[in-house]
Order: structure tokens, then sequence, then C-alpha cells
């Protein structure tokens, strides 16, 4: 998603290994630094995807799914896409 929205990796710059070790340490540049008209709660989303500690992550995929579907905008004139999100248990 952050790819999608950035048109650029997270880390592009580097060896296989230090785009490893960025990937566990640093903090990727904000979506709004590259894409300043990205949405702030689209942005946040994606920053709670990429969250170093999996505790601070989203626990399912169906709750990103919750939390990006109302975010959606269509063109003027297009044809909306049917989005199915089953409402997360627990």
């Amino acid at each position: 998603l952050y790819f999608l929205l950035t048109g650029r990796a997270p880390f592009p710059d580097g060896t296989a290994i230090e785009k490893l070790i960025k990937h566990q340490i640093d903090a990727p540049p904000p979506i709004q630094a590259l894409r300043r008209e990205v949405p702030t709660e689209v942005a946040r989303v994606v920053a709670g995807m990429m969250a170093k500690k999996p505790a601070d992550r989203f626990p399912t995929a169906a709750v990103v799914a919750e939390l990006i579907a109302p975010l959606a905008v269509y063109p003027r004139g297009s044809r909306r896409v049917a989005v199915r999100v089953r409402p997360v248990q627990g």
C-alpha cells in the first residue's frame, strides 16, 4: 500500500541487507512527505500497518479493510466497486 500510494518502496536505497536492517529499525518516510494529497486517515492506516512492533500493528487484514473501506474515493461519474467486509469478531 505504501508503494501504491507513493510510487516507491519505503527504503529504496542500499543493498538487500541494508534494506532489511532499515525495515527492522528505521521508520519509513511519512507518506504525506512524498504525496501531500494523501488523506491523513489513509496515512495513519498505512503507518499502523508498518509499525515496527507487532503489538502496534492491526491484528488482522479484516481490521485494515474495515478502516480503509470508508476512505475509498471514486472520481465523479465512475462506478463504485462493491467491497464486502465481514465484521471482525472478537
